[in-house]
């Protein structure tokens, strides 16, 4: 009944026959007007078939602009891909960036600041080819990027020992039996005080077999060795100023985390055996006590690679001091 209903409806059906009857009811049925029919039924046809042809032209429409849709959204998943990719490599990279910036350790701003930084200058070189003083700083002495302090630590591979402690100790002992030579400033260079960079000190080797200079010159070359194989700059020091015969020294000190506390490494050795570990070397207060003759009893300055520090110069040592440093 219903779908009887909407077809009466869409070819208007209902008005032309409304003068008919159910026969059921006797009632009399009029002619039926079959060209009135024929009529409705050829313009219902040509409605339906206008309204498939309106909604075959929305179908095509859709599905063109479901197939754009489709391409930009292809075209937004490549790009997305491409940014994905892109912000991962961008992590990569800050994350390789993160892991080369230093960590600070508290330890080397503890010792840095114990303490005043100054600058000291060495007033002993000469200009080459001319008579005039020139005033260097002391920090320059420190060389672990030269390349024959390079090449030595290569070829004894100290970079492959893990313990900075166990590393100084196997150094030391390798250049007292190896590098050491001893000889004055006046018998080297005629000169009653010249301090040598380390390339100048192992240039000796091969006229006289060993790195030869005196105190200050072993401390450099030393503490250039440490550095170049890994021990960390702010650990070792080389110290110049009075040992408790009121000689003038240069030596180096490195500090053990072990023990918590500054160790004497004596640039010239002396005698006796070589300890098998950094704690069983002289502390800075055996200086003081007398215990250790080589120590740095009255300090003038010590430095790192980085830094000079002095707490200031009084006394019979000023007068010594000034006759081969300033400050400034």
């Amino acid at each position: 009944m219903i779908i009887c209903d909407m077809i009466f409806n869409f070819f208007n059906l209902r008005d032309l026959f409304k003068p008919f009857v159910c026969l059921g009811c006797g009632v009399k049925s009029k002619n039926i007007d079959l060209i009135g029919v024929n009529k409705i039924l050829s313009d219902g046809n040509s409605n339906l078939i206008g309204l498939l042809d309106e909604k075959s032209l929305l179908l095509e429409k859709l599905n063109t602009e479901w197939g754009d849709t489709q391409r930009k959204l292809s075209f937004c998943e490549d790009e997305l891909g491409k940014y994905s990719r892109e912000v991962n490599t961008l992590k990569i990279q800050i994350d390789d960036l993160i892991k080369q910036i230093p960590i600070t350790d508290p330890l080397e701003v503890e010792l840095n600041t114990k303490y005043p930084a100054v600058n000291v200058l060495y007033t002993g070189r000469r200009v080459v080819g001319r008579n005039e003083i020139f005033k260097v700083d002391v920090r320059g002495f420190i060389q672990p990027g030269d390349y024959y302090i390079q090449k030595i630590v290569y070829e004894n591979k100290w970079r492959e020992i893990p313990d900075y402690e166990d590393k100084v100790i196997a150094i030391y002992k390798w250049y007292k039996e190896n590098l050491y030579g001893y000889k004055s400033d006046d018998r080297l260079y005629n000169n009653l005080e010249m301090w040598a960079y380390p390339w100048e000190t192992l240039s000796w080797r091969s006229l006289k077999g060993k790195a030869v200079g005196d105190c200050e010159d072993a401390s450099f070359v030393q503490q250039s060795l440490y550095l170049a194989s890994g021990v960390p700059y702010y650990l070792v020091r080389s110290s110049c100023g009075n040992v408790p015969s009121g000689e003038g020294h240069c030596t180096n000190y490195v500090y053990s985390k072990t023990t918590g506390d500054w160790r004497h490494l004596n640039s010239t050795f002396g005698g006796g055996a070589i300890p098998d570990k950094l704690s069983g070397f002289p502390t800075t207060e055996d200086a003081y006590s007398g215990v250790d003759a080589m120590g740095i009893k009255i300090p003038w300055f010590s430095m790192n690679l980085k830094l000079a520090f002095s707490g200031g110069i009084t006394g019979a040592c000023k007068k010594q001091f000034k006759k081969r440093f300033i400050f400034v």
